[in-house]
């Protein structure tokens, strides 16, 4: 049980810090998976852009709607943050919160692979979601100096 809670208030901070600080990894996401989604993929520049814009957006929207739901309403899950430490490596932060959206956003790309047959080579595209959310963590890492922290 103790480790269920350590799980929740893993994934409430992370939700914490992914609408505060590390909101602007969504659109960085966006822009890094165009980047790579027309180096890297053979997809037409509508597939792209659908794929560059909806893919880290639905996966903010998800990670949102499942903390909300899951974690706040259905087990009662409430911040208190007991110690500084965690806030002590900021980019470990970044990291897994771009790991949760890669992860998030691997799994619409497969729902989305199913009901549109243009999206071809998947496997390459997880691994283009995941390359793209790390380096919108990192860069997001490098903004926050400029965010008045």
């Amino acid at each position: 049980m103790n480790t269920l809670i350590e799980i929740g208030s893993f994934f409430l901070s992370e939700w914490l810090w992914g609408i505060t600080w590390g909101i602007y990894a969504i659109p960085i996401a966006m822009i890094n998976m165009f980047i790579l989604m027309r180096f890297y993929t053979r997809a037409s520049f509508g597939t792209t852009l659908l794929v560059a814009l909806s893919g880290p957006l639905i996966a903010f929207l998800v990670f949102n709607i499942v903390t909300l739901t899951v974690l706040i309403y259905g087990l009662g899950f409430e911040y208190a943050q007991t110690d500084q430490k965690s806030c002590e490596h900021i980019f470990l932060i970044y990291l897994w919160l771009g790991l949760i959206y890669g992860s998030l956003q691997s799994i619409y790309l497969k729902i989305l692979s199913i009901y549109y047959p243009q999206i071809s080579n998947v496997q390459r595209l997880y691994i283009l979601s995941y390359i793209a959310h790390i380096i919108a963590a990192w860069m997001s890492y490098l903004l926050l100096p400029f965010c008045n922290l």
